[in-house]
């Protein structure tokens, strides 16, 4: 997820603050609805209050399609190129650059979109395979060692 500062807020903070505000325009429309006794004006005050939840509803489930699709992304990222996804995000790419029109992850376009980065940025690709730290720096003490022949002959501590 991506870090916050003081005066960013999330998509579902935004979402929230729109309904707030929405409702209370909403409601002074019905104040103003009820002076004059309108039952029409009744009936679309609660239309547009319908409205503002089923736009906030849909604000909320973007924001969480969009939460979903930044994690498939980032979990291909990490599993098939391993690398690191803040990587990926800070070469300027969003989400939507990254997705079909179905809103499907496209892996060739992270792929591409991978290399770019890697190749702008200098990032640094982890290695494939088993890493074994200080291997080839093992000191070769073969010639000082004493062998089984040289404990049988007698030499062992010469």
């Amino acid at each position: 997820m991506p870090e916050q500062t003081g005066d960013e807020q999330t998509t579902d903070e935004r979402t929230a603050d729109a309904a707030r505000q929405d409702a209370g325009r909403d409601e002074r429309q019905d104040q103003d609805d009820e002076q004059t006794g309108g039952k029409a004006n009744r009936e679309a005050a609660r239309y547009r209050t319908q409205l503002r939840q089923v736009e906030a509803e849909r604000d909320r489930l973007a924001g969480q399609v969009e939460a979903l699709q930044r994690q498939a992304i980032e979990r291909l990222v990490v599993e098939t190129h391993r690398g690191k996804p803040a990587g990926l995000w800070a070469s300027g790419v969003t989400v939507a650059d990254l997705v079909n029109e179905d809103g499907t992850v496209n892996p060739d376009k992270v792929k591409q979109a991978w290399d770019k980065a890697a190749a702008e940025l200098g990032l640094r690709v982890e290695p494939a395979g088993l890493y074994v730290p200080g291997l080839g720096n093992i000191p070769d003490m073969s010639g000082t060692r004493p062998s089984w022949s040289d404990a049988l002959r007698g030499r062992a501590g010469t």
